[in-house]
Protein backbone atom coordinates (compact mmCIF):
# COMPACT_ATOMS: atom_id res chain seq x y z
CA UNK A 1 0.00 0.00 0.00
CA UNK A 2 1.65 3.26 -0.56
CA UNK A 3 1.36 6.43 1.16
CA UNK A 4 0.83 9.94 -0.37
CA UNK A 5 1.95 13.51 1.65
CA UNK A 6 0.99 16.19 0.82
CA UNK A 7 4.30 18.25 1.35
CA UNK A 8 3.87 22.26 2.02
CA UNK A 9 5.18 24.16 -0.93
CA UNK A 10 8.69 25.45 0.32
CA UNK A 11 8.12 29.63 -0.06
CA UNK A 12 10.90 31.41 -1.64
CA UNK A 13 12.01 34.83 -0.10
CA UNK A 14 14.80 35.30 -1.67
CA UNK A 15 15.15 38.09 -4.91
CA UNK A 16 18.08 36.95 -6.40
CA UNK A 17 16.36 33.97 -7.93
CA UNK A 18 13.63 36.12 -9.96
CA UNK A 19 14.72 38.04 -13.43
CA UNK A 20 11.55 37.81 -14.97
CA UNK A 21 7.59 38.50 -15.49
CA UNK A 22 6.89 35.84 -15.95
CA UNK A 23 9.28 34.72 -12.29
CA UNK A 24 7.49 36.96 -10.86
CA UNK A 25 3.99 35.92 -11.55
CA UNK A 26 4.97 32.12 -10.38
CA UNK A 27 6.33 32.95 -7.31
CA UNK A 28 3.15 35.39 -6.88
CA UNK A 29 0.69 32.06 -7.10
CA UNK A 30 3.14 29.83 -5.24
CA UNK A 31 2.87 32.48 -2.42
CA UNK A 32 -1.04 32.39 -3.07
CA UNK A 33 -0.97 35.98 -4.34
CA UNK A 34 -3.17 37.74 -6.51
CA UNK A 35 -2.24 38.06 -10.16
CA UNK A 36 -4.87 40.25 -11.33
CA UNK A 37 -4.80 42.76 -10.25
CA UNK A 38 -1.68 41.86 -9.18
CA UNK A 39 -1.11 42.40 -5.24
CA UNK A 40 2.09 44.52 -5.16
CA UNK A 41 1.97 45.45 -1.97
CA UNK A 42 1.70 41.87 -0.49
CA UNK A 43 3.72 39.76 -2.76
CA UNK A 44 6.75 42.81 -1.84
CA UNK A 45 5.75 42.18 2.00
CA UNK A 46 6.72 38.50 0.81
CA UNK A 47 10.19 38.98 0.98
CA UNK A 48 12.13 39.39 4.31
CA UNK A 49 14.66 41.56 2.78
CA UNK A 50 12.41 44.38 1.97
CA UNK A 51 10.36 46.45 3.73
CA UNK A 52 8.26 49.21 2.84
CA UNK A 53 7.15 52.71 4.40
CA UNK A 54 4.75 55.27 3.39
CA UNK A 55 6.56 59.11 4.07
CA UNK A 56 5.61 62.07 4.38
CA UNK A 57 7.82 65.68 3.61
CA UNK A 58 11.02 64.01 4.10
CA UNK A 59 10.91 62.21 0.65
CA UNK A 60 10.26 65.64 -1.09
CA UNK A 61 10.78 66.04 -3.94
CA UNK A 62 10.34 62.43 -4.88
CA UNK A 63 7.88 60.25 -4.68
CA UNK A 64 9.45 56.84 -4.48
CA UNK A 65 12.75 55.77 -3.38
CA UNK A 66 14.36 52.11 -2.53
CA UNK A 67 17.57 52.12 -0.24
CA UNK A 68 20.06 49.36 0.23
CA UNK A 69 20.23 49.03 4.12
CA UNK A 70 22.05 46.39 5.81
CA UNK A 71 20.79 43.17 4.93
CA UNK A 72 17.98 44.15 2.57
CA UNK A 73 16.12 47.20 0.90
CA UNK A 74 14.10 49.66 2.59
CA UNK A 75 11.47 51.03 -0.09
CA UNK A 76 9.55 54.53 0.62
CA UNK A 77 6.59 55.93 -0.85
CA UNK A 78 5.03 59.40 -0.75
CA UNK A 79 1.77 59.23 1.46
CA UNK A 80 0.86 61.95 -0.79
CA UNK A 81 -0.05 60.39 -4.04
CA UNK A 82 -3.41 58.79 -4.32
CA UNK A 83 -2.94 54.54 -3.98
CA UNK A 84 -3.40 53.73 -7.75
CA UNK A 85 0.10 55.85 -8.09
CA UNK A 86 1.55 54.28 -5.13
CA UNK A 87 0.58 50.56 -6.49
CA UNK A 88 2.90 51.93 -9.65
CA UNK A 89 5.37 53.76 -7.89
CA UNK A 90 6.12 50.42 -5.83
CA UNK A 91 6.14 48.21 -9.31
CA UNK A 92 8.82 50.51 -10.40
CA UNK A 93 11.01 50.67 -7.73
CA UNK A 94 10.70 46.49 -7.56
CA UNK A 95 11.42 46.31 -11.26
CA UNK A 96 14.62 48.23 -10.12
CA UNK A 97 15.39 46.01 -7.61
CA UNK A 98 15.22 43.22 -9.96
CA UNK A 99 16.99 44.26 -13.27
CA UNK A 100 19.28 46.34 -11.51
CA UNK A 101 20.10 45.55 -8.18
CA UNK A 102 23.92 46.00 -8.78
CA UNK A 103 23.42 49.57 -9.24
CA UNK A 104 21.11 49.70 -6.39
CA UNK A 105 24.10 47.92 -4.07
CA UNK A 106 26.80 50.28 -5.62
CA UNK A 107 24.82 53.37 -5.11
CA UNK A 108 22.87 52.48 -2.40
CA UNK A 109 19.78 54.08 -3.53
CA UNK A 110 17.26 54.70 -6.94
CA UNK A 111 14.88 57.56 -6.42
CA UNK A 112 11.94 58.77 -8.65
CA UNK A 113 10.51 61.91 -9.25
CA UNK A 114 8.06 60.45 -11.83
CA UNK A 115 7.57 57.96 -14.24
CA UNK A 116 7.96 60.32 -17.26
CA UNK A 117 11.50 59.90 -18.25
CA UNK A 118 14.26 59.27 -21.29
CA UNK A 119 16.63 57.49 -18.90
CA UNK A 120 16.83 53.61 -20.53
CA UNK A 121 17.04 52.14 -17.19
CA UNK A 122 14.33 54.26 -15.81
CA UNK A 123 12.06 53.01 -18.60
CA UNK A 124 12.95 49.58 -18.50
CA UNK A 125 11.74 49.14 -15.03
CA UNK A 126 8.55 51.13 -16.21
CA UNK A 127 8.06 49.00 -18.62
CA UNK A 128 8.68 46.06 -16.35
CA UNK A 129 6.37 46.99 -13.82
CA UNK A 130 3.45 47.57 -16.22
CA UNK A 131 3.62 44.17 -17.52
CA UNK A 132 3.64 43.11 -13.94
CA UNK A 133 0.36 45.18 -13.02
CA UNK A 134 -1.59 44.34 -16.17
CA UNK A 135 -0.27 40.82 -17.71
CA UNK A 136 -0.47 40.66 -21.35
CA UNK A 137 -3.55 38.17 -22.05
CA UNK A 138 -5.63 39.46 -19.30
CA UNK A 139 -5.04 43.25 -20.27
CA UNK A 140 -5.90 42.56 -24.13
CA UNK A 141 -9.43 40.30 -22.71
CA UNK A 142 -10.19 43.24 -20.14
CA UNK A 143 -9.64 45.93 -22.71
CA UNK A 144 -12.00 44.87 -25.26
CA UNK A 145 -14.56 43.96 -22.60
CA UNK A 146 -14.44 47.43 -20.72
CA UNK A 147 -13.71 49.55 -23.64
CA UNK A 148 -12.32 52.73 -21.89
CA UNK A 149 -8.83 53.53 -20.84
CA UNK A 150 -10.19 54.42 -17.46
CA UNK A 151 -12.50 51.54 -16.40
CA UNK A 152 -9.08 49.42 -17.29
CA UNK A 153 -6.92 51.98 -15.16
CA UNK A 154 -9.71 50.86 -12.00
CA UNK A 155 -9.87 47.28 -13.05
CA UNK A 156 -6.10 47.15 -12.39
CA UNK A 157 -5.98 49.28 -9.81
CA UNK A 158 -3.50 51.80 -11.84
CA UNK A 159 -4.04 55.09 -13.15
CA UNK A 160 -5.12 56.20 -16.37
CA UNK A 161 -1.52 56.85 -17.73
CA UNK A 162 -0.05 53.47 -17.16
CA UNK A 163 -2.66 52.10 -19.13
CA UNK A 164 -1.17 54.26 -22.18
CA UNK A 165 1.81 53.20 -21.48
CA UNK A 166 0.77 49.51 -21.39
CA UNK A 167 -0.78 49.80 -24.69
CA UNK A 168 2.25 51.45 -26.09
CA UNK A 169 4.72 48.61 -25.40
CA UNK A 170 1.80 46.35 -26.64
CA UNK A 171 1.21 48.47 -29.94
CA UNK A 172 5.16 48.12 -30.64
CA UNK A 173 5.30 44.55 -30.15
CA UNK A 174 2.56 44.04 -32.42
CA UNK A 175 4.31 45.75 -35.22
Amino acid sequence: MAFITNKEKEVNTNITNIRTINEVHKDAMNKGISIVPFDIYKYVNSFDNIEINFNDDSLFPFTGLIEKYQDGFVVTISKYVVSERQREILAVLFAHLILHKDYILQNRKIAIRNLETRDKTRKEAIDFASKLLMPKATFTIIGRELRTIENVAKYFKVTSRMVNKRLFNLWDWLF
